[in-house]
């Protein structure tokens, strides 16, 4: 007996969100911010976008909502990337899997532990069972294009949702440089139609 089992991959990855001038703003109004937002600096220091946003993200204990990019110039937050993976295993290796929400029928594999010995699982979209390793590998080539459309669709969900959240936080932050300040940090890129 084999199995083919496809599951959620996903890694860590970034979202940028651009927001022109933002730079230039920090520099041109580093007279006001430096003498009403307590940096913790000696007088003349040079007031940075990082700087700015390091010290907002202070006031959140236990967050880092977003963090700025020097290089690409840009505001930026650590999000994940999703992906379909297959594989086909004997019975002898098959997975331990685990309902984990009724409801949305969703299974979990447990597969391991990583170096801190805290269990690991992936989120399994589909189980088969065949008597010959060929049928296996055939059924997870067709397998693997109708979960990559699946994941692909949870993924631009999720990316979407992440992309609102960074907004927000964006707005939060500008919210509290001109409750600080009376100074309005430049807006950003506008969201993709």
């Amino acid at each position: 007996m084999w199995y083919v089992i496809a599951w959620r991959d996903q890694h860590d990855s970034t979202m940028t969100l651009d927001v022109p001038g933002f730079e230039k703003w920090c520099e041109d109004n580093a007279s006001v911010l430096s003498t009403r937002i307590n940096f913790g600096l000696r007088h003349g220091s040079r007031i940075t976008p990082e700087l700015l946003i390091d010290t907002w993200n202070l006031k959140w204990p236990g967050t880092t909502a977003f963090r700025w990019n020097s290089r690409m110039g840009a505001i930026e937050c650590d999000t994940l990337e999703f992906g379909a993976r297959v594989e086909v295993l004997p019975e002898r290796m098959a997975p331990h899997l685990e309902l984990m929400d009724p409801e949305d029928d969703e299974w979990w594999w447990w597969h391991g532990v990583d170096a801190k010995g805290t269990p690991q699982f992936r989120i399994v979209l589909a189980v088969q069972q065949h008597e010959h390793v060929g049928e296996a590998r055939q059924s997870a080539e067709r397998l693997i294009e109708d979960m990559h459309n699946k994941v692909e669709d949870y993924d631009t969900q999720e990316w979407a949702s992440e992309s609102r959240s960074l907004r927000r936080h964006y707005d939060d932050f500008r919210n509290w440089v001109i409750s600080q300040t009376q100074h309005n940090p430049p807006d950003p890129e506008r969201e993709p139609a």
